[in-house]
């Protein structure tokens, strides 16, 4: 039996001494998905931890392997001493051994050391391929500059039209292409048929259903979600997060053709799929912008000794953008640019009495 186990340990890592330290153990504090859903009474309310991304350092880089569980452990000694009890009863005759109960209950035992290598290896390839994807935030200057004048003209606007205070705005960000694989954010698109208010925008169904089919008309596809703070500071609410869970939701069904996708390079999970999308706020301040990347993965584990998969959120919030300006230049916005995107504003948004910001004259200049 030694030296089957010996034969094992080549494939296995070596136990990490008392540490028992997995780095792709979604426990871990320092791991990505620290991200929990529960039923708090009538309202589905998402609860989470939200932190800077970190782990990919952990990742390439050698680790130490985690001792097993200590539940495998304990069973790993009963079946060594049935293993001896048997020799010293019969000798090691293999005709004998293996039609035993003692191999049964060790090649059972090995199997599911085996699964939790395999599961733990897949879900590095995965989380290798979220962190290709999610390095990074890749918006032009001329995207980042749009939605800051939008942020400031939707409140200068509502201002014209008598209303009190700064408003929010939905947009949406927009690739140059309708690949599902084009991560580079080079448009941003004011959101159609929406309501705004001081303290939120709720872009309606019938506004994402036109919002998406002008933006795939004119060969631009739909990768993230952005909008305005007003006079606030730039920063995900508790409102936003439970937007972001709807877009979550949505992923899952694979209706909403928002998410960027990335295939999982690597032997072990060569069809499966990460699904993200990025989030953006700004404000009239023109403060520095909040990030934020939601990915959608298939996450891999073991359970009653059998190699499951179910689905996990790592939700990101990152820095200001490391990949804008200067890597990724563009035009300033034109003044007649400028003119059609105070148009647009005018008239896609309306306000909660039902009016629309074109019904104020004069809204627009001329």
């Amino acid at each position: 039996m030694k030296l089957l186990d010996d034969i094992l340990s080549k494939y296995f890592y070596k136990t990490a001494g008392s540490s028992g330290s997995d780095a792709y153990d979604s426990s871990r504090p320092d791991y990505s998905e620290r991200f929990n859903l529960r039923d708090d009474g009538p309202e589905y309310i998402m609860k989470m931890q939200r932190y800077q991304y970190r782990f990919r350092e952990c990742l390439e880089s050698r680790l130490e392997n985690p001792s097993e569980p200590g539940e495998y452990s304990s069973r790993m000694i009963k079946s060594t001493a049935a293993m001896t009890e048997f020799c010293n009863d019969y000798g090691f005759d293999v005709s004998s051994y293996i039609r035993s109960r003692a191999f049964n209950e060790r090649r059972e035992l090995l199997k599911e050391k085996l699964r939790r290598r395999i599961a733990r290896d897949s879900n590095r390839e995965i989380d290798k391929t979220v962190a290709d994807a999610a390095k990074s935030i890749k918006i032009t200057d001329y995207a980042l500059k749009k939605a800051n004048y939008a942020a400031r003209k939707i409140s200068e606007l509502s201002s014209k039209a008598g209303k009190r205070g700064s408003y929010e705005l939905g947009m949406y960000m927009l690739s140059s292409s309708l690949k599902n694989d084009d991560d580079v954010v080079t448009d941003i698109y004011v959101a159609q048929e929406q309501v705004v208010t001081q303290g939120r925008c709720n872009i309606t169904p019938e506004g994402v259903m036109k919002s998406l089919r002008d933006t795939k008309k004119s060969g631009k596809r739909i990768i993230g979600w952005a909008h305005s703070h007003g006079g606030f500071s730039t920063f995900f609410s508790a409102e936003d997060d439970e937007t972001l869970l709807g877009r979550k939701n949505i992923a899952e069904s694979s209706f909403f053709p928002m998410f960027l996708e990335k295939k999982v390079k690597g032997h072990l999970a060569p069809d499966d799929v990460v699904k993200y999308f990025l989030a953006l706020v700004v404000n009239e301040k023109n403060d520095e912008p909040a990030y934020r990347i939601v990915a959608v993965k298939p996450r891999y584990f073991v359970e009653n000794g059998r190699l499951r998969k179910k689905t996990e959120v790592i939700d990101l919030e990152r820095t200001i953008s490391e990949n804008s300006g200067e890597n990724w230049p563009a035009a300033e916005i034109a003044e007649e640019k400028s003119r059609e995107i105070d148009a647009e504003i005018a008239g896609r948004v309306k306000f909660q009495d039902g009016t629309r910001l074109s019904d104020y004259q004069p809204v627009v200049t001329e």
